[in-house]
């Protein structure tokens, strides 16, 4: 997950915000899967909380980087 979200900043850092912004969310959403289905023992660093609180706060993350990447203005390079 974490060479995902690092995809995604390295999409952001080369003037792909959108790309980037995805890959982030989908790295967030993926990690919500992964947290959900596997028992605490396999999930190693996704587990902070409880299983409820740990998905949940990954999915709230998605969805507002999603919104994010549609709501923000992204100039492009030189303007």
């Amino acid at each position: 997950m974490l060479a995902a979200v690092g995809a995604g900043l390295w999409l952001v850092w080369v003037h792909h915000p959108r790309k980037g912004l995805a890959t982030i969310a989908l790295a967030l959403a993926a990690s919500a899967l992964l947290r959900l289905v596997l028992p605490p023992r396999d999930a190693g660093l996704l587990v902070v909380r409880s299983r409820l609180i740990d998905v949940t706060v990954l999915l709230v993350l998605a969805g507002l980087v999603i919104v994010l990447a549609v709501v923000q203005h992204f100039p492009g390079p030189g303007r």
